[in-house]
């Protein structure tokens, strides 16, 4: 450990490889590699142009349904799956690889699945409310 740890925005097109190699070392088994599309800010920590964190900030689609459960269940479908379609469309046409739904009711992620080919995440979600301090 010579030199000091230093932190830089940006990765450049050499990090690449180390990132590479970093990634299937140590994180292959937890998750996938994420892509470079739609990133809002990249970083690097590095000591003696060793890499010893790359990190990147995504912006990510989430849709969100606010739903009248006592409409009739035609309605019901009409609107789900109108909204939904609008939802997917408009996230691909913006060029946005992911478009997250998160929900407690089992029933409606089921529809998610069956019907529009939603998958589950793995591993855990967690959210940092930035508005709030």
């Amino acid at each position: 450990m010579s030199g000091e740890l230093t932190f830089r925005h940006g990765i450049r097109n050499n990090d690449l490889e180390k990132i590479q190699a970093l990634y299937t070392k140590h994180h292959a088994n937890n998750f996938d590699l994420p892509s470079l599309s739609n990133i809002v800010t990249e970083a690097i920590v590095e000591r003696d142009d060793r890499i010893i964190a790359a990190g990147t900030v995504k912006l990510m689609a989430e849709a969100t349904m606010i739903l009248d459960k006592d409409a009739s269940l035609a309605d019901k479908v009409f609107s789900f799956r109108a909204l939904m379609e609008a939802a997917i469309k408009i996230s691909r046409s913006k060029g946005l690889e992911e478009l997250h739904v998160f929900s407690r009711d089992e029933k409606f992620m089921g529809h998610l699945y069956s019907h529009f080919g939603f998958k589950p995440i793995t591993g855990q979600a967690a959210v940092l409310e930035l508005t709030n301090g």
